[in-house]
């Protein structure tokens, strides 16, 4: 597991690599004179950029980093983030339980990512993270019957909402 530091050092270079990317993109665009296509891809590039800053700005950076490698890797087309709050640092037992959880959850997202997953991080009094799979219930079935309870995290899966929430503390 990452270090608070190294998380924060990680997400800034993934960033700088991501960023350089769409710049390239932009000026291929540019230089071909593809206006149209040009500015639906600053659309897209700023809705990505716009989401990292989210996910970056949610107080665990070692959280931020988990939730991006599991989910945010390619396409970020079918994902929605919401941030809430600012969260404090997490117990690193917690972390790893969460990463297992997260590497099966994105096994599967590849597998059969049929809808749009939204991610909910809630710094409240009780912060928790909420996974909802829209119009994809067949594919939260074949999660929720692959989860396997933890002695370390609590959540609660809402099947009429085809939701999984997850308490952080």
């Amino acid at each position: 597991m990452h270090s608070v530091n190294d998380a924060a050092l990680k997400m800034l270079s993934i960033y700088r690599h991501e960023f350089l990317n769409y710049l390239q993109v932009v000026a291929g665009l540019a230089q071909l004179n593809k206006t149209e296509r040009l500015m639906d891809y600053i659309r897209k590039a700023s809705e990505e950029v716009q989401q990292f800053g989210r996910l970056a700005e949610c107080g665990d950076s070692r959280l931020a980093l988990l939730i991006h490698e599991a989910f945010f890797q390619g396409t970020t087309e079918k994902l929605v983030l919401q941030v809430q709050g600012v969260l404090p640092i997490i117990n690193e037992e917690i972390l790893v339980e969460l990463s297992s959880m997260f590497i099966e959850l994105s096994s599967q997202l590849n597998k059969e990512m049929q809808g749009t997953l939204a991610i909910s991080i809630d710094a409240g009094e009780k912060p928790f993270i909420s996974i909802q799979f829209i119009e994809a219930p067949d594919l939260f079935n074949s999660i929720v019957l692959s989860a396997e309870k933890s002695d370390v995290i609590c959540y609660d899966i809402n099947k009429a909402k085809n939701m999984i929430k997850i308490d952080l503390v």
